[in-house]
């Protein structure tokens, strides 16, 4: 019945046959191999801050020791004034950009509202809206100015933000937590400025 199936296979010789078998063999022998290597791979770790990794954990950071400055390969971030407003608290900073050689810019955005913590643990979530989309470059500068609203109970105060560097189309989280912060008679004027400098 399935003769005319069989036919073409009839024509084949011994050697023939060891060829096709062979050649079956090292073929599954390769695909064996391969999926082996797939299964020993593991993927990179996800990349995770190292302080507080949400909002709700930056009462963990508190701390009284001073420490109003933050830097990384990419950006320095410090603390410039924190100051009462009628209704809200203001904390200005400053951010140097300086990616490493082969880097043609950075991104900058934040993942989780900024907080505020007091020594009695009480949280006060903010706003921080640094620009979008824009393409920080070697010697950039950004002033802007993180705002709270009400007062907390105590200072000093830590106050954590939650930035997202984005650097050759991959995010980095970045938790940043300034601490030990009284306020000051220092006055933030500008919301917001950018002053581009010379790559180096």
């Amino acid at each position: 019945m399935f003769d005319f199936l069989l036919a073409p296979f009839r024509k084949f010789k011994a050697r023939d046959w060891i060829v096709i078998l062979g050649g079956l063999f090292v073929g599954l022998a390769v695909s064996a191999m391969f999926k082996s290597m797939t299964l020993k791979e593991t993927p990179p770790p996800a990349e995770r801050p190292g302080g507080p990794i949400t909002s709700t954990q930056a009462p963990l950071a508190f701390s009284t020791q001073k420490n109003g400055t933050y830097q990384d390969p990419n950006i320095s971030l410090s603390a410039i004034s924190l100051k009462s407003g009628t209704k809200n608290i203001h904390l200005q900073i400053n951010v140097e950009f300086h990616p490493p050689a082969g880097t043609p810019y950075v991104e900058i955005g934040s993942y989780e509202p900024p907080t505020m913590v007091d020594g009695q643990g009480g949280l006060i979530l903010g706003t921080f809206n640094p620009p979008p989309d824009h393409h920080f470059q070697n010697g950039d500068h950004m002033t802007s100015i993180l705002t709270f609203p009400g007062e907390p109970a105590s200072y000093p105060v830590t106050v954590t933000i939650f930035l997202a560097e984005r650097i050759g189309g991959r995010f980095h989280m970045k938790s940043i937590s300034l601490t030990g912060l009284q306020k000051n008679s220092s006055i933030p004027t500008k919301p917001l400025s950018v002053k581009k400098g010379s790559a180096s």
